[in-house]
């Protein structure tokens, strides 16, 4: 059934706009211009805002996390199981699920899922180190378009010899990840529900917070940024089946400025 929202037009973390047309219909298109990760530098002459002074990802040092309070991303979001859902390769740069998994209660509003995409390796780091991959759930808040009003739980994805049996896991086989996942420009429909509870044990720890970018072009700022403090245990053949279909699709780390960096605050001053 087609959406009642019509065509939704919105950026994406990964940096790529996807227009929305239908519950079981999605079109996806790079940002415009030729953009790719050997040498994202190259951004900066076609997408003027790369240059922006407050971009991601960042080392999330926690030795310059300005404060620390009780905030819970668990209490803010709610998700639901989703059935017959899609999973897109995404023009050789990515694999992402579409959908409407749910909503972050921000303190300005609600904020809508709108996809998940995934990094290897991951995007940011913590205290200098790089895991293997990060998972970023992305939302907009109600009645915004474009690239305005988002926000992105990102998870840390750690590669372990010992992972196994876990909801985390098993969510992430339902994608294909460890067997195969789509080939370029193709789309597989995961059989069984989809549920991004299945991180509730990360969404119950702390996490980091600051105000950042999309990580590709166009790299539009204003982005609310939570970062689970909690890692996922991945396996080996999950990490290298991504490899499989996609180079590296990190952007390396970009300077914190003049911003802050908190700990399991929603929010940091002048931010809502």
């Amino acid at each position: 059934a087609r959406s009642s929202l019509g065509p939704l037009v919105f950026g994406c973390l990964l940096g790529l706009v996807v227009a929305v047309t239908g519950a079981s219909q999605a079109a996806l298109a790079g940002a415009p211009g030729k953009w790719g990760y050997t040498d994202t530098k190259e951004w900066n002459a076609a997408f003027p805002l790369c240059t922006g002074k407050e971009q991601s990802p960042i080392d999330l040092k926690t030795s310059v996390v300005s404060s620390t309070s009780k905030d819970s991303l668990a209490s803010s979001l709610s998700y639901a199981p989703l059935k017959g859902v899609e999973i897109f390769n995404n023009a050789a740069k990515n694999v992402q699920v579409n959908g409407g998994f749910g909503t972050f209660k921000l303190p300005d509003g609600d904020y809508e899922v709108k996809q998940f995409h995934f990094h290897f390796p991951a995007e940011h780091e913590v205290d200098g180190k790089l895991a293997a991959g990060e998972l970023h759930i992305v939302h907009q808040k109600k009645g915004s378009s474009g690239t305005d009003g988002l926000a992105v739980v990102g998870i840390i994805l750690d590669e372990q010899s010992s992972a196994a049996g876990t909801p985390e896991l098993k969510f992430m086989e339902q994608l294909g990840f460890g067997t195969e996942l789509p080939g370029k420009n193709s789309i597989t429909t995961v059989a069984d529900p989809l549920d991004l509870n299945a991180f509730a044990n990360e969404y119950a720890g702390g996490f980091y917070h600051y105000t950042g970018s999309l990580t590709t072009p166009p790299c539009a700022e204003k982005v609310h940024w939570y970062v689970c403090q909690k890692t996922v245990p991945v396996t080996k053949a999950m990490v290298n089946s991504f490899k499989a279909r996609f180079p590296e699709n990190n952007r390396p780390v970009q300077p914190l400025n003049t911003r802050q960096l908190v700990a399991s605050s929603l929010s940091v001053p002048g931010e809502f």
